[in-house]
């Protein structure tokens, strides 16, 4: 099934935040996501992709069959090989840790559970990010649940607070942030968690990442007045915290987009600060002389989070959707609200949830939700990048 067009009705259709986007050729791909309906935040199918031609501005819409995933929020989607990967997020149920994968390559788009995967599957997460190397899908952070024993088992977990919640057959206990790494192979469908050195990042989520050759960067989602860098070396899985030249540093942030621009360059774009403000500002960051470079461009009037950025055939940088601004929907059986829903949304550890009894501890977090309003929808720009 295919739609094309470029008016109000296909910009409506395009609205959204929290997707997956990545850049194939001439075309944008643009997956998944939410939006505000009414006043109501609401999933988008995943029976559905949207391709953009980068040269003409057209949309196309196709549809997807096979098994195909439940509508998410917080999934992390990861395109290599011609093929795109969705693992973790929340569905209606809560989080889950399934992977599912689409063959873009074919002319029929065919959704696959994987369900055969060796090795032990991570736990049920959101918010994570992913580096693509190699064959090699490579995971790290998020926020989800553990079981007690994969609490004990791991030296990489924040425990946030703790409820009884049932998924599938397994009873979790546990909610928090997390630091670990794991590797999902595609050509052999193995889980991996290596076991990595040096200065490990602290537990995060709603931080973002980006791989320059075998280096995997990640930064922010944290509760810092500065933005934080650390490098992951993704053949002998060492660590390291990157100290900034120079104190010029951009703010601390969530929900912002990093994207390789050249073999040693990061553009930062956008996000949500600390103090809760929707941001504009792009800076470029050198991984030689570790310093940052705020960019002068011309779109500071446009400020946005949960947003997608990618680079362009161009050596631009296409940046897609997203919120300008946002609002926290409650749950008003549970108190102490607003702590512990910017904590779960950001990141960010706080103070655990007091409520009349676990059951409704569960039912809030699935319902609490980051809303986005002012959607932008299919306003897209592109940002030049001086040192592609």
């Amino acid at each position: 099934m295919m739609d094309t067009g470029t008016g109000v009705e296909m910009s409506n259709s395009l609205e959204r935040s929290d997707h997956t986007a990545f850049v194939e050729g001439s075309f944008l791909y643009v997956w998944g996501g939410c939006k505000s309906v009414s006043g109501t935040e609401t999933l988008l199918p995943s029976d559905e992709i949207w391709l953009c031609d980068l040269d003409s501005g057209i949309w196309e819409r196709r549809g997807m069959e096979g098994e195909i995933p439940p509508a998410l929020s917080g999934a992390c989607g990861s395109y290599h090989n011609g093929t795109l990967y969705v693992f973790g997020g929340c569905d209606p149920n809560g989080h889950t840790n399934q992977l599912y994968s689409v063959d873009l390559l074919e002319g029929c788009y065919t959704w696959r559970k994987v369900t055969d995967a060796g090795g032990n599957t991570p736990s049920p997460r959101d918010k994570q990010s992913c580096w693509v190397n190699r064959d090699r899908l490579i995971y790290f952070g998020g926020y989800g649940c553990k079981t007690i024993r994969e609490v004990n088992n791991s030296r990489n977990f924040t425990v946030h607070e703790s409820s009884w919640a049932m998924i599938g057959t397994t009873f979790f206990r546990f909610w928090g942030w997390n630091s670990e790494v794991n590797v999902f192979d595609t050509h052999t469908a193995t889980w991996e968690e290596p076991e990595t050195h040096g200065q490990t990042p602290s537990p995060r989520a709603s931080h973002t990442s980006a791989t320059l050759g075998d280096k995997g960067y990640i930064c922010g989602g944290l509760e810092d007045t500065d933005l934080d860098i650390h490098c992951l070396d993704l053949d002998t899985w060492i660590w390291t915290r990157i100290d900034f030249l120079s104190s010029l540093v951009p703010v601390g942030r969530s929900m912002h987009t990093l994207t390789p621009v050249s073999d040693h360059t990061l553009f930062l774009f956008g996000g949500l600060s600390i103090t809760g403000d929707s941001l504009s500002d792009g800076w470029e960051f050198d991984t030689q002389t570790n310093s940052w470079r705020e960019m002068d461009h011309l779109h500071h009037d446009k400020p946005r989070l949960w947003h997608s950025a990618c680079r362009g055939k161009d050596n631009d940088v296409v940046v897609f959707g997203g919120s300008r601004d946002y609002v926290l929907l409650m749950d008003s059986k549970s108190t102490n609200e607003s702590t512990w829903g910017v904590g779960v949304e950001l990141g960010t550890a706080g103070p655990g949830l007091t409520s009349t009894s676990p059951e409704e501890q569960r039912r809030s977090r699935i319902r609490v939700r980051l809303k986005t309003i002012r959607h932008i929808g299919a306003a897209g720009f592109r940002v030049g990048c001086a040192l592609c």
